[in-house]
């Protein structure tokens, strides 16, 4: 048996993204999932960030600065939950207010840690 699934945005979410967008709020993709499926997943936004490479978990364990990474890319893949934490704390240490988003138990405490924690059910 073969079942094919996949991660599709809602057909209104660029639109909703790119007026956010417009009124400068900035935006970042951190997800659990393999980065070639983050990338397929904000492939067709017209976003600068669709166009960005993905950031690996491992590439935020690797650097010796990410708090450099966190600061300037906007998508993030394979990411674990506690980094999830660390890229929460580090934009509020750079003078940020943070909106998580999460839908999952890997979400509870970058959710809890932000600004303003959003938990889909």
């Amino acid at each position: 048996m073969l079942v094919g699934l996949s991660d599709e945005l809602r057909k209104d979410a660029g639109h909703v993204l790119e007026q956010l967008a417009a009124q400068g709020i900035a935006f970042k993709v951190v997800s659990g999932d393999n980065p070639d499926t983050v990338r397929a997943t904000i492939a067709h936004l017209k976003l600068a960030l669709a166009r960005e490479p993905v950031v690996s978990g491992a590439d935020l364990k690797a650097t010796p600065h990410p708090e450099e990474l966190i600061a300037t890319r906007s998508v993030f893949g394979r990411v674990e939950p506690a980094q999830k934490v660390q890229i929460v704390q580090t934009l509020q240490q750079q003078g940020r207010h943070v909106a998580m988003i999460g839908d999952g138990v890997n979400d509870v405490l970058p959710i809890k840690r932000a600004d303003l924690g959003i938990a889909m059910g």
